[in-house]
């Protein structure tokens, strides 16, 4: 499934569930909806709602997350929270 496919159905998980978004920080969840691979670790936050996605990424992976990612605006992040909670969009559980 192709990133728009899978960024289309969370949306229309979002709709579903009467959410307005929803924040991804968990990488694995971060790179199967948008596609950036990121070294490791927490490099990139995803804040998806029904008219916008924004990437969030640090500034060793700012221009590898505008190439990997085109379906998401990119912006800077100074500082990635580690450990910080999640939800998983399969599912709709927060995971610590």
């Amino acid at each position: 499934m192709a990133v728009a496919q899978r960024l289309e159905r969370l949306r229309q998980q979002l709709a579903e569930n009467n959410l307005n978004a929803i924040l991804l920080t968990q990488p694995d969840n971060c790179r199967y909806i948008s596609g950036f691979t990121a070294s490791s670790g927490p490099a990139a936050a995803l804040l998806v709602s029904q008219d916008s996605a924004v990437l969030a990424t640090d500034f060793i992976h700012f221009e590898q997350a505008k190439q990997e990612a085109p379906d998401f605006d990119v912006i800077p992040s100074t500082a990635l929270p580690r450990g910080s909670p999640s939800c998983s969009p399969a599912t709709g559980s927060w995971q610590k």
